[in-house]
């Protein structure tokens, strides 16, 4: 079965893949930044140069090299469980754990 356009933009929500061959980096990076969730991706490389270009062209919280996107998870980073994760874009960055939905405050004072 052949991926279609449509597909690229689909949440399975099942064991379903979209695949994509790409001819390089820039063709990679072109097809993530238009298709992807913007949650995280990850580039599986030998070269430090390309994943480099690829680290720093994807527009996503978490870019990986040559690691499992399953690290994207808020007790990973320190900052506690997940308590809802939505399957639309609809935060800038960051986890969505209890934490992670707080706004910090740190305030200096001279005493």
């Amino acid at each position: 079965m052949t991926a279609e356009e449509k597909d690229f933009d689909t949440e399975f929500l099942s064991h379903t893949m979209a695949v994509a061959a790409v001819r390089g980096v820039e063709d990679a990076i072109k097809h993530i930044n238009t298709h992807s969730s913007k949650h995280s991706d990850s580039i599986v490389a030998a070269s430090k140069e390309t994943a480099d270009r690829f680290m720093n062209g994807v527009d996503s919280c978490g870019v990986y090299w040559n690691a499992s996107t399953r690290f994207a998870d808020g007790v990973r980073y320190g900052f506690g469980t997940e308590v809802a994760i939505s399957t639309s874009k609809i935060h800038a960055r960051g986890p969505v754990g209890r934490l992670g939905r707080l706004d910090l405050l740190s305030i200096s004072a001279e005493r």
